[in-house]
């Protein structure tokens, strides 16, 4: 396991700043770049970090996360807000319909932020 250097708060951040900017340019030009390439592009020009698992905050953060008894996407932090959240999901895949996944992604935050007023 790699020693934790992100914080699941920095986590969503980071996420959350590099999936708006994707559907941004998406919705500005459907037929731009790769996910991949905008993700890659992203985290290189906005993060000052060399690599990123996948390109992939969650997947980074469940990288350094992970627990011996729980498999990579066990500890993901969208299904750490809910269960069934899964990048490929048919409605909302990453790579197929980023602006779908990006709304997935402000869904899963505000009801991560709202449990914890609660």
């Amino acid at each position: 396991m790699k020693k934790p250097w992100l914080s699941l708060d920095k986590t969503w951040e980071k996420c959350l700043e590099m999936w708006q900017w994707i559907a941004e340019v998406k919705l500005g030009n459907p037929k731009s770049d790769y996910v991949s390439q905008l993700k890659e592009t992203w985290i290189h020009e906005n993060f000052g970090r060399k690599f990123v698992e996948s390109n992939c905050f969650f997947c980074e953060y469940s990288g350094q996360h992970q627990k011996p008894e729980t498999e990579g996407c066990d500890d993901c932090p969208g299904s750490l807000v809910n269960k069934m959240f899964n990048c490929t999901n048919e409605s909302y895949d990453y790579h197929e319909k980023p602006i779908k996944f990006y709304n997935k992604l402000l869904e899963l935050n505000e009801k991560r932020l709202s449990r914890r007023k609660h």
